[in-house]
Formats: C-alpha cells, sequence, structure tokens
C-alpha cells in the first residue's frame, strides 16, 4: 500500500500558464513574484486552502493588499478610476487644513485688507471677497503640479495606492505638463464629471484631462 505524504504546510503549488507546478516554499512564491516570473493573476495553493487564488490576492505572499501586488518586470498596469478616487480624497483631506489656514489669515490680516469680506474692488467681483476661491485654486495647482513633476511623480494620495504619474512614454511630466493637466481638471468637471468617469471606461484609464495633457496614471511596485 502506497504511502501517502501530507504536504507541509508552507509547500505551496501554482499553475504556470495552466500547467501545475511544485511544492515550493512560501519564500521562493514570493521571490518570483517581486522578480516578475510569476504573473499576479497566476493561481497558486497550498494545504487548507479552499480553493486556488491568484496570487497577488494572497496577502501573505505579497505582503500587502491586493490594490499593492508586484506589477511584473516591464509591465504597465494603468491606475482606474476608484484607485484614482481614493487617491484624491487622501489629498483632499491633505490640502483641507493648510488650505483653511491660508484663508484665516488672508481675511483676518491687516497686512492684505484686499482679501477681507467687506472689500468689494475688482477681487470682490470675482468672487475673492471672504472665501478666496482664486488662493484655493492656487493651492491646488501648486500642490499637484509640484508633486506631479517632481522626483516622486505623485502626490501623497497616489504614492500611498503605489501610483505615479507619467507622460505617455512613461517619463516623468515637466512642470509645464502637470500644469497643464490640472487645469485640465476644469473640463472634467464641466462635462458634469463625465471627464473623470473616463478614467474606468478608455483603454488606458485615461481621464479627459490625462488625454488633454498626454499622461498617464500607472500602478508601480511600491518597492522600486
Amino acid at each position: 500500500m502506497p504511502v501517502m505524504i501530507r504536504p507541509m504546510p508552507d509547500d505551496w503549488y501554482y499553475s504556470d500558464r495552466g500547467e501545475r507546478r511544485g511544492p515550493v516554499p512560501a519564500a521562493a512564491l514570493r521571490d518570483m513574484l517581486r522578480d516578475g516570473r510569476l504573473a499576479p493573476t497566476e493561481f497558486v495553493w497550498r494545504d487548507g486552502m479552499p480553493e486556488w487564488l491568484e496570487a497577488g490576492r494572497v496577502e501573505e505572499l505579497t505582503g500587502r493588499l491586493a490594490y499593492f501586488t508586484p506589477v511584473p518586470a516591464g509591465a504597465t498596469i494603468y491606475a482606474g478610476f476608484w484607485l484614482r478616487f481614493v487617491a484624491y480624497v487622501v489629498d483632499a483631506l491633505i490640502l483641507a487644513g493648510p488650505g483653511m489656514l491660508i484663508l484665516f489669515l488672508f481675511e483676518h490680516t491687516l497686512v492684505l485688507p484686499v482679501f477681507r469680506p467687506q472689500f468689494r474692488g475688482p477681487w470682490g467681483i470675482i468672487g475673492l471677497g471672504g472665501r478666496g476661491p482664486l488662493v484655493e485654486l492656487v493651492l491646488a495647482w501648486l500642490y499637484f503640479a509640484l508633486m506631479e513633476s517632481s522626483t516622486y511623480r505623485a502626490t501623497p494620495g497616489k504614492m500611498l495606492l503605489g501610483l505615479v504619474v507619467t507622460d505617455t512614454e512613461g517619463r516623468p511630466l515637466t512642470f509645464g505638463r502637470a500644469t497643464g493637466r490640472f487645469f485640465g481638471k476644469l473640463l472634467s468637471r464641466l462635462t458634469l464629471g463625465i471627464g473623470y468617469v473616463m478614467a474606468g471606461l478608455t483603454e488606458k484609464k485615461q481621464a479627459l484631462h490625462d488625454m488633454l495633457a498626454n499622461a498617464l496614471v500607472v500602478r508601480k511596485d511600491r518597492k522600486l
């Protein structure tokens, strides 16, 4: 009678273009994922698991949430609408604190009475009096354009989710192109938000302002 050998708890099996491979230890699978030898979409299994799962969904192997699965070498994975939405919410929260402080100073300082609520000059006509939307616009412009054209190629919200902004050739944005991309968001808003929704519908996950600036938002391995 043949002896049945029960797999060790750390023995993993994986699929390779439809072929079952293994067993291999978890450390070997993690190295394969990191190096791009095993795609996150390939299936893995070990004893105790009810079914085979995509490697990129197994936190034990990736060491991170599914959003942060390693990107195979040479691959380009575009960031869709919901990832970008979460990044934007994070950035909006970061901007809220400094924005409120700056507006408070502008409305109460004696040095710049032009921004006081009672001012009714040309600036007040365009809505600056007391609220300072122009100040908010400049603050947001500098925040997004400077960060996305920096060596980080991303705002803090995007960095948190492992995203970067590039041109269509994969190169960093210049400050001028990042500025054009930022003000292109005004058109995305004027389309009743359809310009933003395009990030979930287009082939390269480009929103309207990405297309106008010839830019892309892509995922990267956070270890890079």
